[in-house]
């Protein structure tokens, strides 16, 4: 539309803040107020709307066009995500505030996590500051003293994010006998005898074909006899060096031996005798078949070489 000889004027002021009321424009009139930049038009409601401003012109200029690569809406907002926001994104907040522990590091939480063998005599690998790498732990494969605790293999050496502690390993052993250490035993440390000897107390019991020495081997007729032999043996057998608080002796042949005067448990004797037998009977081995132990017999024909007893009576 061309305009010949003629000015479009609108509705205007130039006095500042002046606003046009309802009843000074029609349906589709424009007016401007010059001082404040402003242009005004009556709506279809007959309310008068600020369509333009210098203010607003300004803002338009110099607005963002995108934000981390998202382009504004149709009412020029821009919407950005915490994952849009720098190359990983930032974590969200919740209801409260505070950021959820999903996106916490394992160094915050505490987290344990293997970094593998350590030495404990070298330190080796060095192991960082432990603030840095809360719930890192390394297993100790050599023995060793570091940050003042003693690691023994197995053990753990784990940071708590202040120090670097100790957790020691469930299956080793921490004492023996209230020992630490290399642990040496000796027969003391566990209520045991010598061997090179010792004294010992309470009753004592050999079994399994125990051998005691300084028991003396026969070596005259009267030695061998059953009585004098063990009692030469009870002599022998305690005039050792030692302490007992009970002796006594068992006869495993009770038809031929006695005992009296035992259980010695401070001082005394015991006394060995042979035991009393039926008249006509004599101590000997079986008169045939296999050997075996002597026991009291009545005397037979076999015992005696060359006899013979003929059967008869006599007067």
């Amino acid at each position: 539309m061309a305009l010949t000889g003629s000015k479009l004027i609108h509705a205007n002021s130039n006095v500042s803040l002046a606003v046009p009321t309802a009843l000074q424009m029609v349906q589709g009139q424009i007016a401007i107020n010059s001082t404040d930049k402003n242009v005004f038009i009556k709506d279809s409601l007959n309310n008068i709307v600020a369509v333009a401003s210098a203010l607003a012109v300004q803002k338009a200029m110099s607005a963002a066009q995108t934000v981390n690569g998202q382009v504004p809406d149709s009412e020029g907002a821009v919407v950005i995500l915490p994952t849009q926001i720098g190359t990983f994104g930032v974590a969200p907040l919740d209801t409260n505030s505070k950021i959820p522990t999903i996106y916490l590091p394992a160094s915050v939480l505490g987290a344990v996590s293997y970094q593998g063998t350590w030495d404990a005599a070298s330190n080796t690998p060095t192991l960082p500051a432990p603030g840095a790498v809360k719930g890192n732990y390394y297993v100790a494969t050599v023995a060793g003293t570091q940050f003042g605790k003693d690691y023994t293999i197995g053990d753990w050496v784990i940071s708590d994010g202040v120090i670097w502690d100790k957790v020691e390993s469930q299956d080793a052993i921490s004492s023996v006998n209230g020992k630490v250490g290399t642990v040496i035993l000796n027969a003391a440390d566990v209520g045991a005898l010598n061997l090179t000897g010792g004294s010992v107390s309470g009753t004592i019991t050999l079994t399994g074909g125990a051998t005691v020495t300084g028991i003396p081997t026969p070596v005259a007729a009267s030695d061998a006899t059953p009585l004098s032999y063990v009692q030469s043996a009870i002599a022998a057998a305690i005039s050792g060096s030692g302490t007992v608080t009970s002796v006594d002796v068992v006869s495993n042949a009770a038809t031929i031996l006695t005992t009296t005067g035992g259980p010695i448990t401070t001082n005394g004797a015991i006394t060995l005798d042979l035991a009393t037998q039926a008249a006509a009977l004599v101590l000997a081995g079986p008169a045939s078949g296999d050997d075996a132990k002597p026991t009291f017999r009545a005397l037979a024909s076999t015992d005696i070489a060359g006899l013979t007893l003929d059967e008869g009576s006599y007067s």
